[in-house]
Protein backbone atom coordinates (compact mmCIF):
# COMPACT_ATOMS: atom_id res chain seq x y z
CA UNK A 1 0.00 0.00 0.00
CA UNK A 2 0.86 3.51 -0.84
CA UNK A 3 -0.02 6.77 1.02
CA UNK A 4 1.01 9.89 -0.60
CA UNK A 5 -0.06 12.76 1.75
CA UNK A 6 0.85 12.96 5.17
CA UNK A 7 -1.04 15.01 7.56
CA UNK A 8 -0.63 15.15 11.17
CA UNK A 9 -3.11 17.02 13.94
CA UNK A 10 -2.56 17.73 17.53
CA UNK A 11 -3.41 20.44 20.38
CA UNK A 12 -0.79 22.44 21.95
CA UNK A 13 -1.97 23.99 24.98
CA UNK A 14 1.10 26.07 25.01
CA UNK A 15 0.12 27.34 21.64
CA UNK A 16 -3.69 28.52 22.31
CA UNK A 17 -4.31 32.72 22.07
CA UNK A 18 -7.46 34.79 23.18
CA UNK A 19 -8.64 35.89 19.34
CA UNK A 20 -9.97 39.17 20.62
CA UNK A 21 -6.88 39.95 22.21
CA UNK A 22 -5.07 40.03 18.61
CA UNK A 23 -7.90 40.78 16.49
CA UNK A 24 -9.70 38.59 15.85
CA UNK A 25 -6.76 36.19 14.54
CA UNK A 26 -8.06 32.60 14.44
CA UNK A 27 -5.61 30.57 12.55
CA UNK A 28 -1.73 31.40 11.75
CA UNK A 29 1.02 29.46 9.98
CA UNK A 30 4.62 29.11 11.70
CA UNK A 31 7.84 27.22 9.88
CA UNK A 32 7.57 24.08 11.25
CA UNK A 33 10.82 24.06 12.92
CA UNK A 34 9.90 26.78 15.06
CA UNK A 35 7.15 24.68 16.42
CA UNK A 36 7.20 20.56 18.45
CA UNK A 37 6.10 18.59 15.81
CA UNK A 38 5.84 14.86 16.90
CA UNK A 39 8.04 12.00 15.53
CA UNK A 40 5.73 9.37 13.76
CA UNK A 41 7.27 5.88 12.95
CA UNK A 42 5.65 2.93 10.75
CA UNK A 43 6.76 -0.19 11.93
CA UNK A 44 5.50 -1.95 9.13
CA UNK A 45 7.04 0.73 6.23
CA UNK A 46 8.70 -0.53 3.93
CA UNK A 47 10.28 3.02 2.06
CA UNK A 48 9.67 6.57 2.29
CA UNK A 49 10.46 9.12 -0.05
CA UNK A 50 10.24 12.95 1.45
CA UNK A 51 8.51 15.23 -1.81
CA UNK A 52 9.76 18.36 -1.49
CA UNK A 53 11.99 18.11 1.35
CA UNK A 54 13.66 21.81 0.40
CA UNK A 55 10.98 23.60 0.63
CA UNK A 56 10.05 25.04 3.96
CA UNK A 57 7.12 24.03 5.80
CA UNK A 58 4.73 25.52 7.11
CA UNK A 59 2.02 23.89 10.02
CA UNK A 60 -1.12 25.72 11.08
CA UNK A 61 -1.79 26.51 14.69
CA UNK A 62 -5.51 28.32 15.13
CA UNK A 63 -6.37 29.59 18.23
CA UNK A 64 -7.58 26.98 20.43
CA UNK A 65 -4.32 25.11 20.01
CA UNK A 66 -5.07 22.88 17.45
CA UNK A 67 -1.86 22.64 15.30
CA UNK A 68 -1.88 20.62 11.84
CA UNK A 69 0.99 19.87 9.35
CA UNK A 70 0.59 18.36 6.02
CA UNK A 71 3.41 17.37 3.54
CA UNK A 72 4.00 15.77 0.80
CA UNK A 73 5.72 12.14 1.16
CA UNK A 74 5.25 8.41 -0.73
CA UNK A 75 5.42 6.06 2.01
CA UNK A 76 5.16 2.57 1.06
CA UNK A 77 3.41 -0.09 3.45
CA UNK A 78 4.01 -3.67 3.68
CA UNK A 79 0.29 -5.43 4.08
CA UNK A 80 -0.36 -9.35 4.18
CA UNK A 81 -2.74 -10.59 1.56
CA UNK A 82 -5.39 -13.33 1.91
CA UNK A 83 -6.82 -15.01 -0.98
CA UNK A 84 -8.51 -17.82 -0.08
CA UNK A 85 -11.77 -16.03 -1.12
CA UNK A 86 -10.43 -15.38 -4.43
CA UNK A 87 -11.71 -13.64 -6.38
CA UNK A 88 -14.13 -12.41 -3.88
CA UNK A 89 -11.93 -11.75 -1.42
CA UNK A 90 -11.08 -7.96 0.77
CA UNK A 91 -8.00 -7.12 1.86
CA UNK A 92 -7.35 -5.14 5.00
CA UNK A 93 -3.81 -3.22 5.62
CA UNK A 94 -3.01 -2.48 9.22
CA UNK A 95 -0.84 0.73 9.63
CA UNK A 96 1.30 0.06 12.61
CA UNK A 97 1.91 3.88 13.97
CA UNK A 98 3.79 4.44 16.72
CA UNK A 99 4.71 8.17 18.47
CA UNK A 100 7.64 9.29 20.07
CA UNK A 101 8.26 12.20 22.26
CA UNK A 102 12.12 13.02 22.79
CA UNK A 103 13.35 16.03 25.16
CA UNK A 104 15.96 18.37 23.34
CA UNK A 105 16.17 20.51 26.16
CA UNK A 106 19.81 21.48 26.95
Amino acid sequence: MRMRQCIEIWHDSTLRWNETSFGGLVETWLPCDSVWVPDIIAFNMLNRVDVLSAVRSTVSIRSDGRVSFSYPQIVTFMCGIHIADFPFDAQKCTLEIQFFYRNEIG
